[in-house]
């Protein structure tokens, strides 16, 4: 893992284009039976190349979808290398995780009656072509931090109720900051606007494609900002979304108004918080990336796999299945399974992004450990297998902690211990000064 070490300036190039599939497909994020019928919003893939004196670089890209495939993750970053020689720490793939995206993960196909795997192929390398593009003009960028707040974000758990089922919980956990980074030209123009919040992106249903909260509150910055990209990172938000309520207190669905004014509403809060305290933040380029093994509660029985297949219909009925065939054909169900952390860095700000569906005691375990220096806490970097509970929630049950498992199809709910795994390589990798080398 390279790291360049001087003080330097930073040079930046962008680009952009539009990723909206050309015909009817199916969208990731229900358990849909119909391809879409239309468009809301155009859906588009940005892209920020970052270079260094040092010649060091890092290329993040953001994508409107609900996420990446573990097959399209190795595509893109194989097409970057060869065309542009870095290698995986250098390339951070973020996914906005809309519910109205095309499906691209071919490994879920359960969820859906089809995968459109020439669009996928097609995507690919669209994706490559637009981090291409960003590196071919780079232009003398400063970087600054900021924050802001948003509160339209509520956690979604009710542990005090059997079962924990989902519901809006005031008193549960929430990451309420918006966290930004500016790349600004010398007249402080700006090129990139990278931005963050903690909130799923939830808002619309049906069978529409389009970029949710995320992708109109990118559309109104970049028309505060003409010529800039911004650039939204999903942050972890596995167990936090929009706080849209009905009379009985349940959740419950959006509109694309709804959409457009969660959207300004973040877009406020980004600008907002770009004229308060903005903290320069140019230095080296630091990245690094590492597989770890995230440990499985034990598994059931065959028996008791047995069982479930033969009293339960829908998703838990199928998994249970699927177990059987998996013990049949390997003799024994898989201990653990990876994940992937990446760390990048500008001077002494930082980006820490995990693959998976992460709930948002991690993003706020992170931010907190590494103060005080200024950091964007992300998931749905990559390849999202599943979502990862912190250790208090494991007990507690409920659809993040162990449901989703029987849409996922993984053998068993993940171990208590996977927080420390993730936390300690996350803290590692950015530099924190316990138990980690320190970035120069």
């Amino acid at each position: 893992m390279r790291q360049s070490k001087s003080n330097s300036t930073l040079s930046a190039g962008i680009a952009r284009r539009c990723i909206t599939p050309p015909r009817p497909v199916f969208q990731s994020g229900y358990g849909r039976s119909a391809k879409s019928e239309g468009v809301y919003q155009q859906l588009h893939a940005r892209a920020l190349v970052l270079e260094d004196t040092k010649r060091d670089r890092v290329a993040i890209l953001t994508a409107e979808l609900l996420d990446f495939s573990q097959p399209l993750v190795d595509a893109i970053k194989a097409g970057v290398k060869t065309r542009l020689g870095l290698d995986e720490s250098q390339v951070l793939l973020s996914a906005s995780h809309t519910h109205c995206g095309p499906v691209v993960d071919d490994q879920i196909a359960n969820l859906y009656p089809e995968v459109d795997m020439e669009y996928v192929r097609w995507l690919g390398q669209a994706c490559i072509d637009t981090i291409c593009d960003a590196a071919r003009e780079l232009k003398p960028v400063t970087a600054q931090f900021a924050t802001g707040v948003a509160v339209f974000g509520i956690n979604r758990r009710r542990p005090d109720l059997p079962g924990c089922p989902m519901l809006p919980n005031p008193s549960g956990r929430c990451d309420h900051e918006v966290t930004i980074l500016k790349l600004a030209q010398p007249n402080g123009d700006p090129v990139a606007i990278l931005f963050s919040y903690a909130c799923h992106a939830t808002v619309m249903g049906g069978q529409i494609i389009g970029g949710d909260y995320p992708g109109h509150a990118q559309l109104q910055l970049e028309m505060e900002f003409p010529g800039a990209n911004a650039m939204f990172l999903a942050g972890c938000f596995g167990d936090v979304r929009p706080r849209l309520i009905n009379a009985k207190g349940s959740f419950r669905g959006g509109s694309i108004d709804d959409v457009r004014a969660l959207g300004r509403e973040l877009s406020l809060a980004v600008m907002a918080g770009l004229t308060g305290t903005v903290q320069d933040v140019t230095g080296p380029l630091l990245h690094r990336i590492e597989t770890v093994q995230l440990p499985y509660q034990k598994p059931l029985t065959k028996d008791e796999f047995g069982k479930v297949a033969a009293r339960n219909q829908g998703y838990e009925g199928k998994w249970a299945k699927v177990m059987l065939e998996r013990l049949e054909k390997d003799g024994r169900l898989p201990r653990s399974r990876p994940s992937t952390v990446q760390a990048l860095g500008i001077g002494p700000f930082r980006i820490v992004a995990f693959n998976d569906e992460m709930c948002v005691g991690y993003q706020l375990q992170v931010k907190k450990r590494l103060a005080p220096a200024p950091a964007l806490v992300a998931g749905y970097c990559g390849c999202s297998r599943s979502y990862v509970p912190t250790a208090d929630m494991i007990p507690q049950g409920g659809y993040e902690a162990h449901t989703n498992i029987h849409v996922y199809l993984e053998p068993a709910p993940l171990a208590p211990k996977t927080e420390q795994v993730l936390l300690s390589t996350a803290l590692r990798l950015a530099g924190a000064k316990r138990g980690a080398a320190k970035a120069s």
